[in-house]
């Protein structure tokens, strides 16, 4: 399910100028190390593909994560979780910092429901697009192109 999402997502590349750069799927109990730390410094925009594997994974208990949810709270990020499947997204997450929860974001698709549980595989990833495309430009005052907001 995740390189169906990723093929999806890749349509906003163009619209916004955005580089999308994934690791691999981050497997139940996989230790998780970026190829190129810079890259989560120089991100503006986080996807977070949400499933039971993501939510047990070590990467949630690592320094990255944690580096990746400071930026979201300093204000210097945005953070999108995508949920692919049932699973705790809302759980918290504790730091000597601050706690967080997947629930403070807007959770996509609309009404957080999964992926997984949508008539139409389709139709959720259009979903995701529209509220994504909304997101980026209520952040960053740039306009939805008019030639994409007619292909939806």
């Amino acid at each position: 399910m995740i390189l169906p999402v990723l093929d999806h997502l890749k349509t906003l590349e163009q619209d916004h100028n955005l580089t999308i750069w994934h690791d691999e799927p981050i497997l139940e109990g996989q230790q998780w190390k970026p190829q190129m730390e810079t890259r989560l410094q120089e991100t503006d925009i986080f996807f977070l593909l949400l499933s039971t594997s993501f939510m047990y994974s070590e990467f949630v208990k690592q320094l990255e994560f944690k580096m990746l949810i400071d930026n979201y709270k300093a204000g210097e990020s945005i953070v999108i979780p995508i949920l692919l499947e049932d699973c705790p997204w809302d759980a918290e997450f504790l730091s000597e910092d601050y706690k967080f929860s997947f629930s403070e974001l807007e959770v996509l698709p609309k009404q957080r429901k999964p992926i997984k549980k949508w008539d139409s595989n389709g139709e959720a990833y259009k979903n995701i697009a529209a509220s994504i495309d909304e997101i980026i430009a209520e952040k960053t005052g740039i306009a939805i192109p008019v030639s994409y907001t007619h292909l939806r």
